[in-house]
């Protein structure tokens, strides 16, 4: 997460918050499909949010969820 935010120049807290944030609560709603099945839900749940964009654009975001959702999958 830190090399994406750097690499976008993204400094503004709200932006890893919200990252989080979208991230956690679509896990949550779809934690009982597949893996890839999360993992797609949860990269859709991104689409139109502005302050994300650049974030949400980087050649490392899907590798980013990827991680996330396998470990939150092992805190199950």
């Amino acid at each position: 997460m830190q090399q994406m935010l750097a690499d976008t120049e993204e400094n503004n807290p709200k932006v890893l918050h919200s990252t989080n944030a979208v991230l956690a609560t679509h896990f949550s709603n779809n934690k009982h499909k597949a893996f890839d099945e999360i993992c797609a839900a949860i990269r859709v749940a991104y689409a139109g949010r502005p302050l994300l964009e650049n974030l949400v654009e980087h050649h490392l975001f899907p590798i980013y969820i990827r991680k996330r959702v396998e470990d939150l999958l092992s805190r199950q």
